[in-house]
C-alpha cells in the first residue's frame, strides 16, 4: 500500500516539473496508492530568487502566487473529485530563505493548505541543491564543506521550532553534490538536535525517494541518520517527490527494500477528520 507526502509537483504550476497535476493523482490510483499528499513550493516573493527556468520564462514574484493559488484551486477541487478512490490532501512546500517565517506563515494562513512539508533548499540565500557552482559558491563563503552542513542544520532547526511542519522534507538534502563528505561530530550533534525537535512535536521525518534518480546510493536520510531516527522514537512517511506523472512512485522498489534492510515494520500517514484536523494512520510495510 504505496504513500507519499511529497510530490505532486506538476507542469501546470512548477516551471521544473512536467505534465499535468491530475495525471500525477490518476498514475497514483493506478499503482494503488491509499494516501497522495501534494506539496508544491510555495511562492517565492523577491525577482533575486527566481530560478533560471523561471527566469527565461519571464515568471515574476506576483505570478508565481497566481500560479500557487490556481494549484490550490485545483488541488482541492481533485481531492473531492477522487476522494472515493484516494485519500488526497493538498500541502504546501516551504522555502526557506534567511529568516523569511513571516512569508511562510502568510502563505500558511491566505491558502490553508492541509499540511506543510517543511524543506530547506536556500543556505545564506544561496540555493544549496540546484547546481554543483552554487554549492561551491556556499563552501567558499562559509569556509569549508562542514560549515554548510552545519549552516543547513541550523536552518532546519530554526524551520522546525518556528514552523513545526508536520512533515519533515528529504532531511539531509544537503550531502546532494558531497555524498560522500563524512560527518563530523559537529554536525551529528545537529542532525540529532533536529530531529529530537521534530519528535518533539509528532512531525513524520519523510522518506524521500528522489534521492535515488540524483544517483545517491540511499534515499534521503541517509541510513545512519535514519537509524537515529528510529532510536529516538521517531515517524516516518514516505516521498515520491515527484515532478512528473511518470516520477509517481519512482524507485520505490528501493526504498522498501531499504526499509526491510533496516527492520522498519511501520509507516505513517497524515488524514483528516471531519473537523478538519490532522491525525496519523499506521501502516504496515507489506
Amino acid at each position: 500500500m504505496p504513500i507519499s507526502f511529497h510530490g505532486g509537483h506538476s507542469g501546470n504550476y512548477c516551471d521544473h516539473a512536467e505534465g499535468k497535476l491530475e495525471d500525477i493523482i490518476c498514475n497514483a490510483i493506478e499503482q494503488g496508492f491509499t494516501h497522495y499528499g501534494l506539496s508544491e513550493h510555495m511562492p517565492r516573493t523577491q525577482t533575486e530568487y527566481l530560478y533560471p527556468e523561471e527566469c527565461e520564462r519571464g515568471r515574476t514574484p506576483e505570478q508565481l502566487e497566481r500560479m500557487f493559488a490556481l494549484y490550490i484551486q485545483e488541488g482541492r477541487q481533485l481531492q473531492y473529485k477522487y476522494k472515493e478512490q484516494i485519500h488526497i490532501l493538498v500541502g504546501m512546500e516551504t522555502e526557506l530563505i534567511g529568516t523569511n517565517f513571516d512569508e511562510i506563515e502568510h502563505f500558511y494562513h491566505k491558502y490553508s493548505p492541509d499540511y506543510l512539508v517543511g524543506s530547506v533548499h536556500y543556505v545564506n540565500q544561496i540555493p544549496s541543491d540546484y547546481s554543483e557552482s552554487d554549492f561551491e559558491k556556499l563552501e567558499q563563503l562559509l569556509g569549508g564543506t562542514e560549515a554548510v552542513f552545519c549552516a543547513y542544520y541550523d536552518a532546519q532547526f530554526e524551520l522546525l521550532q518556528r514552523i513545526r511542519p508536520q512533515v519533515v522534507g528529504h532531511f539531509d538534502l544537503i550531502r546532494l553534490f558531497r555524498p560522500e563528505f563524512s560527518l563530523s561530530a559537529k554536525i551529528w550533534e545537529k542532525i540529532e538536535r533536529n530531529l529530537t525537535c521534530a519528535i518533539s512535536y509528532d512531525a513524520l521525518v519523510e522518506i524521500n525517494a528522489r534521492a535515488f534518480k540524483k544517483k545517491q546510493r540511499e534515499p534521503y536520510p541517509q541510513y545512519k541518520i535514519l537509524q537515529m531516527l528510529i532510536s529516538l522514537g521517531g515517524k516516518v512517511t514516505l516521498g515520491d517527490d515527484s515532478h512528473h506523472p511518470k516520477e509517481v512512485g519512482l524507485n520505490y522498489e528501493k526504498v522498501f527494500k531499504f526499509l526491510k534492510e533496516q527492520g522498519i515494520s511501520s509507516l505513517y500517514a497524515l488524514e483528516k477528520d471531519e473537523q478538519g484536523c490532522l491525525f496519523h494512520t499506521k501502516i504496515p510495510v507489506s
